[in-house]
């Protein structure tokens, strides 16, 4: 008995794969909470670099800044400390400290009422990474290696008769995509996402234009958990809904670091990396 439940342990992967695409997604939207409370161990760094395209595809201006990234009252904080791959010049170093402190106290303040304003927020996060399983058809078209790791692929369409119950999830119906979700811990390691509708932001002040595109490779960190590694966007948008611009985005996170803490608010950066 205990070999032929082995057996099936290790078969269910496989048989969820050739069955039930949908199941797997759900699968794999149930580990994004146990995520979250890992990731709050982790300090890490962000480079964005933002291409301006003209009209003839070519670059018209590039922007590049650096941020180190650390957990304050169990938000992400990101503290500038490069433009242009070069270090801030020292009365900006000062600003950027200081900014960073401020937010440090503000979270030792804040710290007795953040924790039921934090659930709230990842209450609304659940609810909607749950509708992602409702709001889409999909489709297994094949498996692939990704950094080592076997994973399915799968086509995320939107459903034609999904009901999105508020206007997060109204974003839903306006994007497609495939997922890679890694099948030995149901982690999702790849995505690619196109806008099929205009999204807008900000009381209509920012929209995405169809066709857009983005573009998210993870990887796993210690073991224990699947972070982002590359984050690109291609594509358009429109601001103030008079000016269009066209632009390629690249955020890298790297220097992934783990810490130990009693409290969810870090006081030193320069000491949070050695901890």
């Amino acid at each position: 008995m205990r070999a032929s439940l082995l057996i099936i342990a290790i078969l269910l992967p496989a048989s969820l794969a050739a069955e039930d695409a949908r199941e797997i997604v759900r699968r794999s939207v149930s580990h994004a909470d146990t995520n979250w409370l890992i990731v709050r161990d982790y300090t890490w760094q962000e480079r964005n670099e933002e291409r301006e395209i003209d009209s003839d595809g070519g670059i018209r201006s590039t922007e590049s800044k650096t941020y180190d990234v650390v957990m304050i009252g169990g938000s992400p904080y990101r503290r500038l400390i490069a433009r242009g791959d070069q270090p801030l010049p020292e009365r900006d170093e000062v600003r950027e400290r200081h900014k960073f402190d401020e937010a440090v106290e503000k979270g030792r303040r804040d710290e007795s009422r953040r924790p039921a304003e934090r659930e709230k927020e990842r209450a609304r996060e659940r609810e909607l990474l749950q509708e992602i399983a409702k709001a889409y058809n999909f489709t297994l078209i094949g498996e692939e290696e990704v950094h080592g790791r076997d994973a399915w692929k799968i086509l995320a369409e939107p459903a034609p008769d999904y009901h999105p119950p508020n206007n997060r999830a109204k974003l839903l119906s306006k994007m497609r995509g495939t997922l890679w979700i890694e099948k030995g811990t149901f982690h999702w390691c790849r995505a690619r996402i196109e806008i099929i509708e205009p999204v807008s932001f900000g009381l209509f002040l920012f929209r995405l234009n169809k066709g857009t595109t983005a573009a998210l490779d993870l990887k796993q960190v210690n073991g224990e958990i699947w972070l982002p590694e590359r984050l690109q966007f291609h594509g358009s948008a429109k601001v103030a809904l008079v000016k269009t611009v066209r632009a390629d985005a690249e955020i890298t996170y790297n220097n992934y670091r783990k810490f130990q803490s009693s409290s969810e608010v870090i006081p030193d950066l320069a000491t949070a990396g050695e901890r």
